[in-house]
């Protein structure tokens, strides 16, 4: 029987990379087939206390890539005994259920102190979902080529474990922190934000980019970004995504950024580059004194219901308010339910008045997400797309809606 060349067998294998089902079958096939089919299998292993978890079907943008092959930790056990080498084409390890957080926390604390890979095994992503312990020496025996992590603020006692685990992870090129608080901060807030004397520098052998998933009121952001301005050298790029709260104990809150501008001229403001924020109206004023004092900020999106925004104070906010002479990408999302026909065209109008300052010419991208329980009806993206094109007209910005290139004249 002819056989297909090696090489031509493996770009068919890398072409149905994402197809679990055709994948097992080329494995099945022949052994010329079976390696690099095995490869894509196990490239992304998720370790879970839960085999019938709902997340084994989920995607989206924000959930970490679907796991072909899932196993207990007794069966990656069974695996490491009797299967090791398929344990080698792993480069993505997922160990917990990342919807799941805290279900099953202390077996995974005791599956990280136990866990010895096999030398010269392929990890170079780590995705840790939950709230089980991590500490340094573990990482630093699996991980020692892991670029990419993903983790959680809860894995760990004070910013000390924090930065320490990370040193031990010297090629990190990208790191992924979830939550609001270590375990530990409520009880030792003020040492924990203190990183003198006691934390470990970064140490990064190439540039670092931070994402940041945590509420701008948060306990540890202050503490995090005073531990990235010890080094700013390490890091590429810092970028805090989270939500500008409205309500804390069940009450308007008069600090909802914090202890983040506790000193608008901190240094550490100086780290962060790029800005994902959600708010309410209430909020507005917090958003605009946040972007204003992020001096390098390059990158803001922010997410709010404009419906709920008189025009006059969303005007006023983007003409007047809003701006820092390092900004280069601006991005509104915005979550409106075009009910109200009146309030909607108000509301544009006000928003094209805004746009109209000379200082948005100054930005490389602009960015409209139209946001709405169904598809957003033509009628409506049709005038929100002239006035865009006119606005940007004869400027160096380029215009997106929906996702999708305005025209511009």
């Amino acid at each position: 029987m002819l056989q297909l060349p090696t090489k031509i067998a493996e770009s068919i294998i890398d072409y149905i990379d994402d197809d679990r089902s055709s994948l097992l079958s080329c494995s099945m096939i022949a052994s010329s087939w079976r390696v690099r089919s095995l490869a894509h299998l196990f490239r992304i292993l998720q370790v879970t206390q839960s085999p019938d978890s709902f997340d084994r079907w989920w995607s989206s943008s924000t959930a970490p890539p679907v796991a072909f092959v899932r196993v207990t930790i007794e069966e990656f056990a069974r695996l490491m005994s009797e299967f090791a080498p398929l344990v080698r084409f792993v480069v993505h390890l997922q160990i917990g259920d990342w919807m799941d957080v805290g279900a099953h926390d202390d077996p995974f604390t005791a599956f990280l102190a136990h866990l010895h890979l096999p030398a010269g095994n392929s990890v170079e992503r780590l995705s840790l979902f939950g709230h089980f312990s991590v500490r340094p020496e573990h990482l630093r025996r699996n991980f020692g080529n892991v670029t990419v992590i993903r983790t959680h603020s809860r894995q760990y006692t004070s910013l000390r474990s924090f930065a320490a685990c990370l040193e031990a992870l010297s090629t990190l090129t990208f790191v992924e922190v979830t939550g609001n608080e270590f375990r530990r901060s409520r009880a030792r807030p003020a040492r924990s934000l203190s990183p003198s004397g006691v934390v470990l520098r970064p140490n990064f052998s190439a540039g670092c980019c931070v994402t940041l998933k945590m509420d701008t009121n948060s306990r540890i952001l202050p503490g995090i970004l005073r531990w990235v301005s010890l080094d700013p050298s390490s890091f590429a790029s810092v970028a805090l995504v989270g939500f500008i709260p409205s309500y804390e104990n069940g009450q308007l809150t008069d600090k909802p950024l914090g202890h983040l501008l506790d000193d608008p001229t901190s240094p550490i403001l100086r780290t962060i580059r790029s800005l994902d924020v959600g708010f309410e109206e209430v909020m507005l004023s917090a958003f605009t004194r946040l972007v204003n004092h992020l001096p390098m900020v390059n990158s803001v999106c922010c997410t709010v219901a404009f419906q709920n925004l008189w025009p006059t104070t969303l005007s006023r906010a983007f003409a007047r308010e809003l701006w820092t002479p390092t900004l280069r990408r601006l991005e509104i999302v915005t979550e409106h339910d075009f009910t109200n026909p009146l309030l909607m065209h108000k509301t544009w109008e006000a928003l094209s008045l805004a746009l109209r300052d000379p200082k948005w010419r100054d930005l490389d991208v602009f960015v409209l997400r139209l946001k709405w329980r169904q598809t957003v009806p033509l009628f409506v993206q049709e005038p929100i797309q002239r006035k865009l094109d006119n606005l940007f007209r004869d400027s160096k910005v380029s215009v997106f809606l929906e996702g999708k290139r305005a025209t511009l004249g």
